[in-house]
């Protein structure tokens, strides 16, 4: 017998009171795909002949489904992982804290691919359950040149006591009610692994600041996914246009304006651009909204909530843009300083920050070595008669390729000399003495 629908008068929300579902005494019913508290409605007593309905506090009363008659789980499906498990007592998932996932974040986590940070992160987006479709579609989205599989990162997680699923919903069984704060906090920790591959300092991007009331990023940040958006009422409104310069993967520098010092408290990446109607910010009236054009942002790190010592400190004649809005970085020079400060503070991608180290053989008089380090440069020479400057970043590997078919060394020069980034380090040496 399978769900014959009389499940829909069963369901029942979690229950606020700070602890997963199983600990606030829920049952879950994988058939259905329904959390329901048991009850002579809703269960029965799945080991006696009659099935005689009812609900028990006891967690080892096995209890069916009043709907499709199947055995309900009153543990969770990783549970059994547990050395508690194994010696019969009673010790679920559900007693994983917040901290403790965080810890396996920072110190225990030894992933080969990205998949249990995004599986972690939608459901932290999601108040912590959401559809297994969800979290694939998000899978492949962040990871568009392979084919993700899901199963992988959901065993992985539930071998370490932190999911609960089936085959339609994903349960990410924590103890405790997380903040915004924290919870975002969580979210950009699993952010900066996502974009570790494929983020800014991979490719070119434009950068813009978002100022607005600290409250408003509050809201934001407690009804995921976080959101800024342009003053859409009015037609001439510069916002206009910094939304349709703004493109998928540009940083964004969060700003709020009410505070004792002067700085950014977050920076985030663009994922998506909309366009909605129904209000989002609470000032807003009802049935339409001022801010329809928005954006979707990924957010890489947040400050420490009431310490100013997190903050990028920003003096004032920065150069950048502080219209209660959101706006674009011009000047470049200003928008690479904002990042490097902002890398170099919060380490939100630890790898460019370390300098990398390129051996520089000297053959004088060819190499002219004298006057490079007078003027404080080093070059790499390339035999070529090809103009390099109208070929972007993108195809120069092509373009290397179809010029130099059968020398792959001068390739492989180019494109390490192309991966020098300002604070490596160039060691000069004669074979002899450096």
């Amino acid at each position: 017998m399978g769900c014959n629908h009389k499940c829909l008068d069963f369901g029942s929300k979690k229950p606020n009171t700070g602890k997963g579902r199983y600990d606030s005494g829920m049952v879950r019913c994988k058939t259905c795909d329904i959390w329901m508290i048991p009850s002579e409605k809703t269960t029965h007593f799945f080991n006696t002949p009659d099935k005689k309905p009812g609900g028990s506090d006891d967690i080892d009363v096995a209890l069916g489904c009043n709907c499709c008659r199947y055995k309900v789980s009153r543990r969770s499906k990783s549970g059994q992982y547990s050395s508690a498990w194994k010696t019969n007592q009673t010790i679920s998932s559900d007693e994983k804290s917040f901290e403790d996932l965080e810890n396996y974040l920072k110190n225990e986590i030894n992933p080969r691919a990205n998949y249990q940070y995004v599986i972690i992160k939608t459901l932290l987006e999601h108040e912590l359950e959401c559809d297994r479709e969800l979290i694939d579609e998000e899978l492949k989205f962040y990871n568009s040149s392979v084919k993700p599989d899901l199963e992988v990162g959901l065993e992985t997680l539930s071998k370490h006591g932190f999911l609960d699923y089936g085959d339609d919903v994903v349960v990410l069984e924590l103890n405790d009610e997380l903040k915004p704060i924290p919870k975002m906090q969580l979210v950009s920790m699993c952010n900066r692994y996502i974009y570790r591959e494929n983020g800014p300092h991979h490719k070119s991007i434009q950068s813009f600041t978002a100022v607005g009331r600290k409250n408003d990023w509050f809201h934001s940040f407690n009804n995921f996914p976080t959101k800024w958006a342009v003053n859409t009422e009015n037609p001439n409104s510069p916002g206009h246009a910094v939304y349709n310069l703004a493109d998928v993967g540009d940083l964004v520098y969060y700003y709020p304006t009410n505070q004792t010092e002067r700085g950014f408290f977050g920076v985030g990446i663009i994922k998506k651009k909309v366009e909605e109607n129904e209000p989002y910010w609470p000032n807003e009236p009802d049935g339409k909204s001022n801010y329809a054009k928005r954006v979707i942002l990924d957010t890489l790190y947040v400050a420490v909530a009431d310490n100013d010592n997190d903050l990028i400190k920003v003096p004032t004649k920065s150069g950048l843009p502080f219209v209660q809005a959101m706006n674009r970085i011009a000047d470049s020079k200003n928008a690479e300083k904002l990042f490097d400060d902002t890398n170099k503070k919060w380490k939100i991608f630890p790898e460019i920050s370390k300098p990398t180290y390129y051996e520089f053989l000297i053959n004088e008089p060819e190499e002219n070595w004298e006057e490079q380090k007078k003027n404080k440069y080093a070059t790499l020479e390339i035999e070529m008669s090809e103009d390099l400057r109208s070929v972007s970043s993108d195809g120069l590997n092509e373009f290397l390729e179809e010029r130099f078919p059968s020398d792959a060394a001068k390739t492989v020069a180019f494109n390490e000399f192309s991966d020098v980034k300002k604070g490596d380090v160039v060691i000069a040496y004669d074979g002899s003495k450096i």
